[in-house]
């Protein structure tokens, strides 16, 4: 009997042992996952080498490689329009008339004008060269034979001489003049006639025929040229060192 209180006292005790090691040991698994869980958790990735790419999305604006807008350059009342909105026209091809009769008439005459100029020239060229004789032997006749004519007569024609040869020189210096003034005239005449600057295609029209134009202020035709177009793009500065020749688009 007592042989059988000690055994059994042992394994009281190797049990409550046992069961004491258990608490401890968990106790120290959860301090030990506990201080795991406070400790950083760091993601580890193994670089690779890789082409790196940019892409930026940015506004823009497609335009026209041409654009004008046509104004009168001469006043008067619109004689023929030979396009409409949508028409295409080439280089040079006459859009519309303008009609100008007065500054027609002014350039009428200044033509005339500048045409008369070389025979009032040679018209003053022979009035001059006869008054420079007629003086030129007056003088040389006053030395030879003082008698046959005065002083005064050889002066009065020196007088004419010297008249003449003035207006010899006024004429000459008058042509330059009338020839410029012509040519001014004459691209005012040109103007009248509205041509293409270019190819293109007329996007639009504000003057019908019969309309006053006014020089400079008028606006007439709308014209684009739009079989090249041009993209206008806005980029930041931060984007500008990423932007080079040759990127693709």
């Amino acid at each position: 009997m007592r042989k059988i209180i000690v055994i059994l006292a042992v394994l009281f005790v190797l049990i409550v042992g046992v069961g004491l090691i258990k608490v401890l040991i968990s106790k120290d698994k959860n301090h030990v996952s506990s201080e795991l869980e406070k400790r950083p958790h760091v993601e580890v990735q193994i670089p690779l080498k890789k082409d790196m790419s940019r892409i930026l999305v940015l506004p823009g604006d497609v335009v026209a490689d041409q654009e004008v807008i046509i104004y009168g350059h001469v006043s008067g009342y619109l004689d023929r329009l030979e396009v409409d909105r949508g028409s295409w026209v080439k280089e040079g091809q006459v859009l519309a008339q303008i009609q100008i009769p007065e500054l027609m008439k002014e350039f009428e005459a200044q033509k005339a004008a500048l045409g008369l100029a070389p025979l009032e020239i040679k018209k003053a060229k022979a009035d001059w060269t006869w008054k420079r004789a007629q003086y030129e032997r007056a003088a040389e006749l006053i030395k030879k034979s003082p008698n046959l004519i005065s002083q005064n007569q050889v002066d009065e024609l020196k007088g004419k001489y010297e008249m003449a040869r003035a207006e010899l020189k006024v004429t000459k210096g008058r042509y330059p003049v009338l020839k410029a003034t012509m040519e001014k005239t004459q691209e005012l005449v040109n103007f009248s006639t509205i041509k293409a600057p270019f190819d293109g295609v007329l996007m639009d029209r504000w003057v019908d025929k019969g309309d006053f134009v006014q020089s400079g202020s008028t606006k007439m035709l709308h014209l684009m040229k739009v079989d090249l177009l041009r993209v206008r793009i806005d980029i930041a500065q931060v984007d500008v060192p990423f932007v080079k020749i040759g990127s693709k688009v």
